[in-house]
């Protein structure tokens, strides 16, 4: 006999922008999901985790072996793996690329089940990276037989932006990954806590129509949190 159980879910205030009975939010797209109070937002540091130790480990973990000939690290601190059918390379900076046969089967799902696949096998890359971040699916294209997969990270419900756009992207041929691309960060929140605009101030300066939402971007200057259309 089966069985389930309620949870009460207490409403925190968010909203629609279409929802907003006193249309400040008019201008904006309408499906924009908007906190009911301007947000707190906890300021956060990040590391790369990408060291040879690291690498090493996280090379074999994806089945390559990271003490024979096979492993090769440049002047510039880049470190590639390969053998017959596969190759991977992990970057100085912590950007990671597995690329893979089509005719390989080491990295393979179901057709139902091919999000579940990439999630796996992504668990997998960063059980190593001690972070407040985890990367959920935003997005999956399919064309044929091809099928990508893309994955931010988030920290405490908001989506952190690096330099390359996405947190990671597998690709699909078939049942088969082909390629991963995959942004190794190690995300941190701290106590302090960063001013923002309200969102309804945020939306007065934004483009008509702009889909308004809260993110963190990652770049060279550090982290910063703001409102992006």
């Amino acid at each position: 006999m089966s069985s389930f159980h309620l949870q009460i879910v207490t409403p925190d205030g968010s909203f629609f922008a279409f929802e907003d009975a006193q249309a400040r939010f008019s201008s904006v797209e309408p499906l924009s999901l908007l906190p009911g109070q301007t947000p707190q937002i906890h300021a956060a540091e990040a590391a790369n985790p990408c060291d040879a130790r690291f690498s090493d480990a996280l090379a074999a973990t994806l089945g390559f072996n990271p003490y024979g000939d096979a492993r090769y690290t440049d002047d510039a601190g880049n470190t590639t793996y390969t053998e017959t059918g596969y190759a991977l390379s992990i970057s100085a900076s912590g950007e990671l690329l597995l690329r893979a046969d089509v005719q390989s089967t080491r990295f393979q799902g179901e057709q139902a089940e091919l999000v579940e696949c990439a999630r796996s096998l992504l668990s997998a890359m960063t059980a190593g990276v001690n972070s407040d971040a985890r990367l959920y699916l935003t997005d999956l294209e399919q064309n044929g037989s091809e099928s990508v997969c893309t994955f931010d990270y988030f920290l405490s419900g908001i989506p952190v932006l690096p330099a390359g756009g996405y947190g990671a992207e597998v690709r699909f041929s078939g049942t088969s990954i082909v390629q991963v691309r995959l942004v190794l960060r190690a995300y941190t929140l701290t106590t302090q806590t960063l001013s923002d605009l309200p969102p309804a101030q945020a939306a007065a300066i934004l483009p008509e129509g702009s889909a308004l939402r809260l993110v963190y971007s990652d770049t060279s200057a550090g982290i910063t949190a703001g409102w992006q259309s």
